[in-house]
């Protein structure tokens, strides 16, 4: 049982290793970027999957996954800069190879999802980003001495922080798509993935008194469609 485990381990690293280095390049393009850039960017990674798709599990790209990818892509750039115009800089290529890893690791994470167990997979996965940014952040942060650093930590506003994005929006998050991949394609996940930002908009709609505008609408209801075209593309079922 030892040896399975070493052996399952090793053969879901590629998957661990790019959501590893998808999320450190994430936050590092975050200090040299804008949010509306990191978030337009990071959801290219829907146009990328349907080719990582092809390459590691020989799915077909369908017109209609091209279409849906495509409407997904439209509708992110019109909700994230609704009409503002798109201002590049240094940042962006870090988050665009973080765009690159985010593509990789839903192809790998649809490789592997059916050959073994999710919680184990979503696990292991959890387990190397603790251990890796642990390592990163230790090179990278000046944290002072140990007594600063956990007075900061037991601070009950950043508890909840790391009890909100370690939990429902981290673990949770990855097992469930760990165990929905099983049943479906990597393309159709990247698509479903863009209704991200749709979700973060009505939240601020909802909660923070933030207004939509008719061309962050159109991206909203563009966004919809691509995951609407894509699901009536064909029935659910089990990947190998």
């Amino acid at each position: 049982m030892e040896a399975n485990l070493r052996q399952d381990a090793a053969a879901c690293l590629p998957a661990r290793s790019f959501f590893v280095y998808r999320l450190c390049l994430s936050n590092g393009g975050l200090l040299y970027t804008t949010t509306s850039n990191a978030g337009f960017i990071t959801g290219l990674s829907v146009v990328l999957v349907p080719f990582i798709s092809y390459a590691l599990l020989k799915h077909s790209i369908s017109r209609f996954t091209w279409i849906s990818a495509l409407l997904a892509a439209a509708g992110l750039y019109l909700l994230t800069f609704a009409g503002s115009g798109m201002s590049l800089n240094k940042g962006d290529v870090l988050v665009f190879v973080c765009a690159i890893g985010f593509a990789l690791h839903i192809g790998y994470t649809g490789v592997y999802a059916g050959r073994y167990p999710s919680l184990l997979l979503a696990a292991l996965q959890m387990a190397v980003v603790g251990v890796f940014s642990l390592i990163a952040s230790a090179l990278t942060e000046h944290v002072g001495n140990a007594a600063d650093l956990m007075e900061k930590l037991t601070e009950p506003n950043v508890l909840w922080a790391l009890a909100v994005s370690i939990g429902p929006t981290s673990a949770f998050a990855f097992w469930i798509q760990t165990v929905c991949q099983k049943y479906t394609t990597p393309s159709r996940v990247a698509i479903i993935y863009a209704t991200e930002p749709v979700f973060a908009a009505l939240t601020g709609i909802l909660f923070a008194g933030e207004r939509l505008t008719l061309i962050g609408g159109i991206g909203c209801l563009c966004i919809l469609a691509g995951m609407v075209i894509a699901e009536l593309k064909s029935a659910p079922q089990k990947v190998q």
